[in-house]
């Protein structure tokens, strides 16, 4: 069981959230942990907490409460008529784009891919009851 100063941080509370966290518990989680250990707190206050010990230059806490970059996106060149079509998962390192020659200048896709992306306006059904089709009764 934990002991709390006060109710303030020390360095054994300390010890034990940088720990959960390192491990991959959510502020949510940590803060439930040491409230069910003795020390009521909200997560709130462990994100408080994990930024004032990033501020006093805390090793662990640096490494751990700074986000990770994202990879940024490679740069494709499809030059001026690739076709534009995504294939696969952004997010994957497999992803591309189809990079046929694009059908039409002005258009972004192949032929096969345009013809998935873009459908012909259906024509209107035929009118019932108009002119046309009226019958004319004449006087008599």
């Amino acid at each position: 069981m934990m002991t709390a100063r006060n109710g303030r941080w020390t360095a054994e509370i300390d010890a034990l959230m940088l720990d959960l966290l390192d491990k991959g518990w959510s502020a949510a989680a940590i803060a439930d942990r040491l409230s069910e250990g003795g020390f009521p707190t909200t997560r709130n206050s462990v994100i408080g907490r994990l930024f004032r010990l990033r501020e006093m230059g805390n090793e662990i806490a640096l490494s751990l409460a700074r986000p990770k970059p994202e990879p940024k996106p490679k740069p494709v060149d499809l030059g001026p008529n690739g076709c534009r079509w995504p294939i696969g998962d952004p997010g994957q390192p497999d992803f591309r784009f189809c990079e046929a020659p694009a059908v039409v200048l002005g258009k972004p896709y192949c032929s096969p891919h345009c013809a998935l992306a873009y459908r012909a306006k259906e024509e209107a059904p035929p009118r019932s009851g108009g002119f046309d089709q009226m019958q004319v009764v004449g006087r008599g």
